[in-house]
């Protein structure tokens, strides 16, 4: 009998021990768990702020030509670049630099009553020909 009691008290004494280290490695793994969260929660707070970093250290984008100029897009690549200038003879009518200015030649040339005629090709801002200004001499 004495046996016997024996043996039951090992029996309750491992089990007691191994019920005990179960809860020692459970808490563990929770705890693992907690901070395995805790990082990706940092990990993802970390992420979302470097975005808002990123957006406020942008460079601001270089000034245009047009802007520097004071003037649109549209009259940067599409209107004279001297006040004083008009296109009298265009590029769009005529389609090529030679034929817009031999249009202007042949202008000149049939006026009459004149002491001269210039052809002077007129250039936009961006230096693209646009045409031809006739200027006549009386």
């Amino acid at each position: 009998i004495i046996e016997e009691s024996k043996t039951t008290e090992n029996t309750n004494t491992e089990t007691t021990q191994t019920t005990e280290e179960n809860n020692t490695k459970n808490e563990e793994s929770t705890t693992q768990e907690v901070n395995s969260t805790t990082e990706n929660t940092q990990s993802t707070e970390t992420k979302t702020q470097e975005p808002k970093k990123d957006v406020s250290k942008e460079q601001p984008k270089p000034e245009t030509e047009w802007e520097k100029l004071g003037i649109s897009e549209y009259d940067y690549y599409h209107k004279p670049m001297w006040s004083w200038a008009r296109v009298d003879y265009s590029i769009e009518d005529y389609k090529t630099f030679e034929q817009t200015h031999q249009a202007c030649i042949d202008a000149g040339n049939n006026m009459e009553d004149i002491i001269s005629f210039s052809c002077t090709n007129i250039n936009s801002y961006s230096g693209a020909y646009l045409g031809d200004m006739l200027k006549v001499k009386y």
